[in-house]
């Protein structure tokens, strides 16, 4: 994997305008450490250094491409800080990255 020091730049001028999401058929562990070394270990000098979920609206993982596209998924909410998820009904507002 080649790091790209205009990632965050770009991720960063899209999400002014847009909304941007990551799909991966990952698991979040191993995005959770490609994600940080592709945007927390790469910006330009003077670029931001910001947590890599912060680039995005929503992140999905375990997406099961193109199935989830296609005809959908089961979503389980990822705990961020063990990387355990969480299966049942999640009702409130989408929680942006930090």
């Amino acid at each position: 994997v080649v790091r790209d020091p205009n990632i965050p730049v770009l991720l960063t001028r899209i999400k002014e305008v847009a909304k941007v999401f990551l799909a991966t058929n990952s698991d979040y562990n191993y995005t959770e450490v490609i994600m940080k070394y592709l945007l927390e270990g790469n910006s330009k000098p003077g670029g931001p250094k910001k947590p890599w979920r912060s680039y995005f609206d929503l992140v999905v993982v375990d997406t099961r491409k193109p199935l989830f596209f296609a005809d959908g998924t089961v979503l389980r909410q990822v705990d961020t800080n063990t990387g355990k998820l969480r299966i049942g009904t999640y009702t409130g507002d989408l929680q942006h990255g930090t």
